[in-house]
């Protein structure tokens, strides 16, 4: 997600009279273009992305996991904004859920947004106790692009790409219920 000026040459393969001045670009002449790179100008990474969280945060679309999960195509490509509970198995499993639907959403944090205090608050949440969320519920309001990714299974994949976690609430939980606390009466 870059802005990138180059500056280069950009050749293309040309026919006069009939006859070929060249067949083509690379040793096999399969490309009837080329561009020669000879310098990169400008990159603007940080004004791109300040543009781009601008043009997100004024068309956010507030929905719920199980709108989003019946209906995807309504929201591919859409900064979307939606209450889930994060659960995660600690290794390399998380998604967004709901309890009133059976599919949820897979969360992903770019590169760009991975320091952000809410992306943090999130991983210190992950930290407490089990580093998944086996001991504890974690709930917040996700927002972020939606996209379909194609998986090895053949249904496709969910993928929020997290731009921003707010309202994260964390829950511990009793994983012994069935053991009697002490100091109760006998």
């Amino acid at each position: 997600m870059f802005e990138v000026v180059l500056l280069g040459q950009f050749e293309t393969v040309e026919q006069q009279s009939g006859l070929k001045v060249q067949t083509g670009f690379d040793h096999l002449a399969s490309y009837s273009h080329e561009l020669i790179l000879a310098d990169v100008l400008s990159c603007k990474r940080a004004q791109f992305l300040a543009q781009t969280k601008q043009a997100q945060s004024s068309n956010i679309v507030s929905t719920t996991v199980c709108d989003v999960v019946e209906d995807p195509l309504r929201f591919v490509g859409k900064t979307i904004r939606f209450s889930a509970r994060f659960d995660s198995d600690g290794i390399e499993r998380s998604v967004l859920t709901d309890p009133n639907c059976g599919r949820g959403i897979e969360p992903f944090a770019p590169n760009e947004v991975e320091q952000h205090p809410d992306i943090r608050a999130l991983d210190s949440a992950l930290g407490q106790g089990m580093r998944s969320t086996m001991d504890k519920r974690i709930v917040a309001n996700f927002t972020g692009r939606f996209l379909l990714r194609d998986s090895n299974s053949s249904r496709l994949q969910f993928v929020l790409n997290i731009v921003r976690i707010d309202d994260l609430k964390v829950t511990p939980l009793d994983l012994k219920p069935h053991v009697p606390r002490s100091g109760s009466g006998s």
